[in-house]
C-alpha cells in the first residue's frame, strides 16, 4: 500500500470546475505532511500566462506563482505538491515536465523564507506529491516523490476524499521585535530582498532558543497537543496560544557612535502576529515549529514585499513616494502589515500583505489574480493595526511594525569605549588644574 493523501472534500468542487474549462491547467496543492499520510487543504490553479507558448517560460511563471502564494500561507500549511488538468493525450507527455517543476518549486520556496539554506523543512518527510486528473473521464492519478533524491522514481499514492479541517488545531501568538541593523554602503539607495532578509535572519534566530509557554504551560514536546477533559461530553480544545519568552538583545544590536563615512542603518519595531493550523494528533513540539515557522516566514515576506515595492516605485520614477518609502533617506517606513482572509469556506485563514496606502479592494483583487478567490471586502480581517508612520511605538499592543532608516558613519566606536574616553579626559582636566594651583602657591611662597 502507497503513502496516504487525504484530499479535503472541498477540492473535488474545484477540480470540477477547471475539468469543465476543456484546456491543459497547472496549479498547487496546498497542505500539511506527517510521516504516515498527506493532507491537501486546497487546490489553487496557476494563472495563464499572457501570450502563453509552452517550455522553460511556463515553469517560471508557475515558480514565481508559487513563490508569491507561500508567503499567503499561515504556519502548518506548505505546498505538498503540485497538480495538471488536461485530456488524456495530454497528460502522459507532461509526467517528465511535471516532476522537474515539482523540484523547482520546492528549490525556490525552501531558500525563499526559512531561517536559513541549512535549516530543514518542519514538514516530517520530504515526498512531495504528483497529481494528474483527465478532464474528460475525471480520472485521478497520484503518486508521490520524494524531492530529496533527485534519482527517486514516482510511486503510486491512495488519494481519498474526506473533511478534516473542521477537527484541525487553529494556534496563535503575538511576538514584540524591536532590533537595529547596520547596512554596509551600496552605491543603490534601495535596499534589495536579499539584504533586507539577511539582517531579518540574524535577529529572527532567537526564536529558535526561547523558551515557549503552550496556553500558558512549560509542556513537553514529545506531548500530544490535543488534551482531553474529564467528564461526560467533554470537548476538546482546538484553539491555543503560545507565547515566545525572548531574551533581551538590545545591548548587542544598539547603534553606536561612530564617525566617517555614511552607511545605513535598519531598525524593525513592532509586534507580528503569528497563525497556523495544526493536525489533530499533533505533538508540541511540532505546534512550536509550525508557529516559529510562521512568524518567520511572516517577518521575511514583509521583507520581500516591501523591497519589492520600493524597487518597482523606483523604476515608475514616481518621486513623492519613492521618496517616502527609500530606505536610503532617514524617516520611518511601515513594512505591510498582515491581514487574514477565509478559504476552504470560512474553516481556515490565509493571509497578505497590505500597506498603508493601499485600499481594501487593492487587497481583494490581488486575490482574484493570485489565488482565483473572489473575497468581499468586510471578509478581510485585519491584526494588525497601522500607527503614525512619524512617531512609531513598539511599546503599544497592537503596534504596526515599522522599518526605520537612518545615515551613520562607517567607524564604530562603542558605547563603553565612548565612556572611558569621555572620563579619561575629566581626570586629565582635573590632574591639569591640581597642577596649576600647586605651581601658583609655590610661585606665592
Amino acid at each position: 500500500m502507497g503513502r496516504g493523501v487525504i484530499v479535503e472534500e472541498t477540492v473535488q468542487s474545484t477540480i470540477e470546475e477547471l475539468c469543465s474549462r476543456k484546456k491543459r491547467q497547472f496549479g498547487l496543492l496546498i497542505g500539511q505532511n506527517t510521516q504516515q499520510r498527506s493532507f491537501i487543504a486546497t487546490a489553487i490553479a496557476t494563472a495563464a500566462q499572457e501570450n502563453e507558448t509552452g517550455g522553460e517560460s511556463d515553469d517560471a511563471w508557475v515558480v514565481e506563482h508559487a513563490r508569491q502564494v507561500v508567503r499567503m500561507l499561515p504556519g502548518g500549511f506548505e505546498i505538498v505538491g503540485v497538480f495538471l488538468v488536461a485530456s488524456p493525450e495530454m497528460t502522459e507527455p507532461h509526467q517528465g515536465p511535471l516532476r522537474n517543476l515539482l523540484y523547482k518549486i520546492y528549490t525556490v520556496c525552501q531558500t525563499c523564507y526559512q531561517l536559513t539554506k541549512e535549516e530543514p523543512s518542519v514538514m516530517e518527510t520530504e515526498e512531495r506529491i504528483l497529481l494528474q486528473i483527465s478532464s474528460t473521464t475525471r480520472k485521478y492519478t497520484c503518486k508521490v516523490l520524494d524531492i530529496s533524491d533527485r534519482k527517486a522514481s514516482p510511486r503510486p499514492a491512495e488519494l481519498k476524499f474526506q473533511s478534516f479541517l473542521s477537527r484541525w488545531h487553529t494556534v496563535s501568538c503575538q511576538v514584540a521585535f524591536d532590533w537595529t541593523s547596520r547596512l554596509p554602503t551600496v552605491e543603490k539607495s534601495v535596499v534589495s530582498t536579499r539584504q533586507l532578509q539577511l539582517y531579518a535572519r540574524q535577529h529572527l534566530k532567537v526564536l529558535s532558543s526561547a523558551m515557549c509557554l503552550c496556553d500558558g504551560e512549560v509542556r513537553s514536546k514529545s506531548d500530544l497537543l490535543e488534551m482531553s477533559y474529564k467528564g461526560h461530553g467533554a470537548s476538546k480544545k482546538t484553539e491555543h496560544r503560545v507565547d515566545f519568552l525572548l531574551e533581551n538583545t538590545d545591548d548587542t544590536n544598539e547603534p553606536s557612535i561612530v564617525r566617517g563615512e555614511s552607511q545605513m542603518y535598519l531598525q524593525f519595531k513592532g509586534n507580528v502576529r503569528g497563525l497556523a493550523y495544526i493536525h489533530n494528533k499533533a505533538t508540541i513540539g511540532e505546534t512550536l515549529s509550525f508557529i516559529r515557522s510562521d512568524i518567520i516566514r511572516s517577518v521575511l515576506a514583509r521583507c520581500d514585499v516591501l523591497s519589492d515595492d520600493l524597487i518597482s516605485q523606483s523604476v515608475e520614477g514616481e518621486t513623492t513616494s519613492s521618496s517616502q518609502r527609500n530606505l536610503g533617506e532617514s524617516g520611518h517606513h511601515s513594512v505591510p502589515r498582515r491581514v487574514l482572509f477565509p478559504v476552504c469556506q470560512g474553516q481556515i485563514s490565509f493571509c497578505d500583505y497590505m500597506f498603508q496606502d493601499e485600499s481594501t479592494q487593492d487587497v481583494c483583487d490581488r486575490l482574484r489574480e493570485l489565488l482565483g478567490l473572489e473575497v468581499a471586502e468586510e471578509q478581510l480581517q485585519f491584526c494588525e493595526e497601522f500607527h503614525g508612520v512619524e512617531t512609531p511605538s513598539a511599546s503599544e499592543s497592537s503596534s504596526q511594525p515599522t522599518i526605520e532608516s537612518a545615515v551613520a558613519p562607517t567607524r564604530k566606536i562603542s558605547g563603553s569605549q565612548a565612556m572611558f574616553t569621555h572620563h579619561f579626559w575629566v581626570v586629565v582636566a582635573s590632574f591639569a588644574v591640581v597642577c596649576v594651583a600647586i605651581a601658583i602657591y609655590l610661585y606665592s611662597a
